[in-house]
């Protein structure tokens, strides 16, 4: 798939995520400052893992880089590539595909920048874990049964919370707030 991630930072404008793999060096995660065509920082230089890196392993909030590698997420700062966190998950991060669209990460953080925030994040054994997202900690974990593999986590507006819905016949909701 397409290796590089994308988002657009206040200040900067238009930001490339992508790994760097230059022949005989070793590879490396850059945030690329398209307008001034610059590299604005490294990351995990000569990390293996690097190589399973696509699109949909980024998912961007505000200024926060969330980015998946197997069990594995990493909050890096937007600007500066600095690392802010890192958790293990019980399984790989989700991936869902809307119609029509490139596959993207189940990382939501629903919450205004600035303030307490959580991010949720879906695994493929139908686990939905959130960390606090300043620290990492955990601070909620469920287990959902194989019917509820289809849960959506979607954040309201303005609401300071996420939804998590569930279920079939009948939906059930979660609500999840700092």
């Amino acid at each position: 798939g397409e290796q590089a991630g994308f988002a657009l930072a206040p200040q900067v404008g238009p930001i490339v995520l992508r790994v760097s793999a230059p022949v005989g060096q070793p590879s490396v995660l850059q945030g690329y400052d398209l307008q001034n065509k610059r590299v604005l920082w490294e990351a995990f230089k000569g990390q293996s893992w690097l190589s399973n890196v696509e699109a949909s392993s980024f998912r961007v909030h505000g200024r926060t880089v969330y980015l998946a590698n197997r069990r594995n997420l990493v909050a890096l700062d937007l600007l500066s590539g600095q690392q802010k966190w890192g958790a293990q998950l019980p399984d790989e991060i989700a991936r869902v595909r809307d119609r029509g669209e490139e596959p993207r990460l189940v990382v939501e953080d629903a919450f205004p920048p600035g303030q307490p925030g959580v991010v949720v994040v879906k695994t493929d054994d139908h686990v939905l874990s959130a960390f606090d997202r300043d620290s990492g900690r955990p601070v909620h974990q469920r287990t959902f049964g194989k019917d509820a593999s289809d849960f959506t986590v979607q954040p309201v507006p303005n609401g300071q919370v996420v939804v998590v819905t569930y279920g079939f016949p009948y939906n059930k909701c979660d609500g999840l707030n700092p």
